[in-house]
């Protein structure tokens, strides 16, 4: 049963997705040209070698999307985090420097870096964020010793679970959206929200795409009048629109 305060929440976390979304459509509206300037021909090559131009053209698209995305993508989720623990237990931006959420409960405060996934940083920016917990605890308590600080890294996604690292927490997946929530049921909503939008318009723009790719590699004759795909062509292309992009 969804919980009272998820109706706003939701309503906040459509308006972050639409817009999201809204961009990757009309980053998608690019000519074909600069599609194939950020493709990888070899990479393409590589992966099954489609032999025709609906599967090339959808690989292009699917590779760009990802490119131009991930990293964007990476401040929605956490924006959408700070609202589902706004609207649930009082969260906000933190003032901490390098923290990027804080709630209240009782006498402890919790502080969160937020990360998309599990995957980020090497040895020394590890040590960093641990000297950036004991940095912003030792702030925190500057202002009231008696309270209780709880630090927490936070992945959006990730294999579920909650590891103790000695200076925080690390807290992934759907125990990381049950903890800023209090819903065990916060990331299966969430996702929902996702994939009702990118079943929307976001589909449409990516077929329109592979259209205009595949009637400009016809016209540059990189496909076969049978459809098949001549990759000394594709190879030809992309060096020349990679050119033509930097200048």
């Amino acid at each position: 049963m969804e919980p009272e305060w998820w109706p706003k929440a939701e309503a906040d976390i459509n308006t972050a997705v639409a817009n999201f979304s809204i961009k990757l459509q009309e980053g998608l509206e690019v000519p074909p040209r600069r599609l194939m300037s950020r493709a990888n021909p070899f990479l393409l090559y590589i992966r099954t070698a489609p032999s025709d131009a609906d599967t090339l053209a959808q690989m292009v698209i699917d590779a760009y999307l990802v490119k131009s995305a991930q990293t964007k993508f990476g401040k929605v989720l956490e924006d959408i985090a700070l609202c589902v623990c706004k609207h649930s237990k009082g969260g906000r931006k933190s003032a901490a420097e390098e923290m990027d959420l804080e709630y209240d409960s009782g006498n402890e405060r919790t502080i969160v870096q937020i990360k998309s996934g599990i995957s980020w940083g090497n040895s020394s920016q590890h040590a960093a964020q641990e000297r950036a917990f004991e940095k912003a605890a030792r702030i925190l308590r500057q202002g009231d010793k008696s309270v209780k600080i709880r630090c927490i890294v936070g992945s959006c996604y990730g294999p579920s679970g909650i590891t103790d690292k000695g200076t925080h927490q690390k807290v992934v997946g759907r125990d990381f959206w049950e903890e800023i929530s209090g819903w065990a049921g916060t990331s299966d909503a969430v996702l929902d929200i996702i994939g009702k939008h990118s079943s929307n318009g976001l589909f449409d723009a990516r077929r329109k795409a592979c259209e205009r790719l595949i009637e400009f590699l016809k016209t540059s004759k990189a496909i076969d009048s049978d459809g098949g795909v001549r990759w000394h062509r594709i190879l030809e292309i992309n060096m020349d629109c990679a050119q033509k992009h930097v200048r």
